[in-house]
């Protein structure tokens, strides 16, 4: 009983060697189907896995984004600059300082009634009350809008239509632009949009200041030849409309463009500044991929 009971005992502990040499893997290709199913990095390692190519293209994607975010913020910032330069109040007050007397016999106030209504005109008011000549006897430049000023006039209004129309555009695009990302969690993407696009706008508008201190007439002319025929802006400085919106009322409008534009570039870093905090300091979640 002893020597039965002893190699019972035996037997019982080299039972677990005897069920771990079951586990072995037979000789005859059965090994190399085992092998078969497990999971491979080949893939990943010569960087074809589907999901890197996903990566690659939401990258590419969100990057082609950013930069057109970045380019439409070039063009709405001056726009916004623009609409605040034209707005009522603005030419309003530039008038009321600036309209010539001196050569024009026609009262301080109604030079400013006569340029906020030229204002309204060019922006598309048809019921404007324009002095325009009636057609009877020979024009006075001096106290009426000839043709070839109301020919002007349209002219501006088409170009101040388009700067509208645009102006409408880029904000929907810009907003678009901005929820899309802000959708995807990509802060990160809308602050260097602002950052940059208000970068290249300051960097213009040093340019565009510099060369108008230098020489204001030539810059005023080159402006008007881009939108305008050949001559077709240039009237007698005792006109109504030069006395009405003389030289300083359009450096008057200038300096209050450029000032609005720096202002709106201002905010616009302030903005950038702002949502990078709050990235950093993970007040706003973002998605890596």
């Amino acid at each position: 009983m002893p020597a039965f009971t002893q190699m019972k005992q035996n037997s019982s502990k080299q039972q677990p060697k005897t069920q771990a040499t079951n586990w072995r893997i037979p000789n005859d290709g059965t090994r190399l189907n085992l092998i078969s199913q497990l999971p491979s990095n080949n893939n990943n390692s010569n960087g074809n896995c589907p999901n890197s190519n996903n990566i690659n293209s939401k990258k590419i994607w969100l990057s082609v984004l950013s930069f057109f975010a970045t380019a439409v913020t070039l063009a709405w910032l001056p726009l916004l600059a623009l609409m605040v330069t034209l707005s009522a109040p603005v030419t309003n007050f530039l008038a009321e300082l600036f309209v010539d007397t001196t050569n024009s016999e026609l009262s301080h106030d109604y030079l400013v009634y006569i340029a906020n209504e030229t204002r309204a005109y060019t922006l598309g008011d048809d019921n404007a009350n324009l002095p325009i000549f009636s057609g009877v006897g020979l024009p006075d430049s001096s106290r009426e809008y000839t043709n070839d000023v109301i020919a002007h006039l349209l002219d501006v209004r088409v170009v101040f239509q388009a700067c509208i129309n645009a102006f409408i555009i880029a904000s929907i695009i810009l907003l678009v632009c901005t929820i899309t990302l802000a959708l995807k969690h990509k802060y990160v993407y809308i602050a260097r949009s602002l950052s940059q696009g208000a970068t290249a706008v300051v960097a213009l508008t040093v340019l565009i200041v510099i060369l108008g201190v230098l020489n204001f007439n030539a810059l005023f002319n080159a402006m008007h030849q881009v939108f305008f025929a050949d001559g077709s802006w240039l009237f007698s400085y005792d006109s109504l409309l030069i006395c009405a919106l003389p030289e300083p009322f359009w450096i008057g409008c200038a300096i209050v463009l450029a000032s609005t534009l720096l202002l709106f570039c201002t905010l616009a870093f302030v903005c950038a500044r702002i949502i990078k905090y709050f990235v950093q300091h993970k007040q706003l979640v973002v998605k890596h991929r």
